[in-house]
């Protein structure tokens, strides 16, 4: 009959296309390995651009570096290609426990926020997102006061004044718990505020190209029926939303980077 015809037509209809939703289940495991491998590739790609950034951010008048590109070109060429990477170590260890934490904690927030049929408001995204800032900052304050004073010896072009990793570390000890932690202040008005904007801005985006038509390049290929977001959208979806999510979160809160 013409209504059983409409009743499973509107089944074929419902089971074409999937509600988009992302999975309850927190996997530490996943977001130790897959949250280190991706920090520790982004820290090669982008470690020196972190430096310049620094150094031009630490520089005083009268100013010797007039922007990124031009603090590149003269570290190279007063300290060669690994003083490039002054600082690295420290960023490759600290960055697997920071981001499987980071998100962990942002994972088991959206699991105990998230509505009985497991959508989430759009303001509990942001308070998961914005205690795993704070969560992330017990590994991140650490590490960039290191981080950083290593980057400052990059801008000492006698070897002779330059301090040794050790020598740095012993330095920032020497303080105690007040000294591993200074700036950690200003690196919490950083890192929360990014993460309050990126996490509900990421999984959104991602939500959204999960309704995109399945021939798209950002999407993973006969995926309609499938309602994991992680299922649906393709790594160059991931990538991109990560990447829009990522750039519109660090220009809201370079001031404080600054700061920090």
């Amino acid at each position: 009959t013409q209504s059983t015809w409409d009743t499973n037509h509107e089944f074929r209809d419902q089971m074409a296309v999937a509600p988009v939703v992302y999975p309850p289940d927190i996997n530490f495991k996943k977001n130790l390995i897959y949250g280190g491998f991706a920090g520790f590739i982004g820290s090669l790609l982008t470690f020196p651009i972190d430096l310049s950034k620094t150094l031009v951010q630490l520089e005083k008048e009268p100013k010797r570096y007039h922007g990124i590109w031009q603090c590149l070109k003269y570290i190279h060429r007063e300290g060669g290609f690994f003083s490039l990477y002054k600082g690295l170590p420290v960023q490759l260890i600290g960055i697997i426990p920071e981001k499987a934490l980071k998100l962990s904690v942002n994972d088991y927030g959206r699991q105990r926020l998230r509505n009985t049929d497991g959508t989430i408001a759009l303001h509990n995204e942001a308070i998961a997102g914005g205690v795993a800032g704070f969560a992330q900052v017990i590994i991140t304050s650490p590490m960039e006061m290191l981080k950083i004073r290593m980057q400052e010896q990059a801008k000492i072009t006698d070897p002779a004044k330059r301090l040794s990793f050790m020598q740095v570390v012993r330095t920032i000890l020497s303080s105690g718990v007040r000294g591993v932690y200074q700036g950690a202040g200003a690196t919490l008005l950083r890192d929360v505020p990014f993460s309050i904007l990126y996490f509900p801005m990421f999984s959104n985006l991602k939500k959204w190209i999960a309704t995109w038509s399945s021939d798209s390049f950002f999407r993973k290929p006969n995926s309609d029926n499938i309602a994991d977001v992680n299922k649906r959208v393709s790594l160059a979806g991931t990538f991109l939303s990560g990447m829009v999510a990522g750039s519109l979160s660090a220009v809201v809160v370079t001031p404080f980077d600054v700061i920090k």
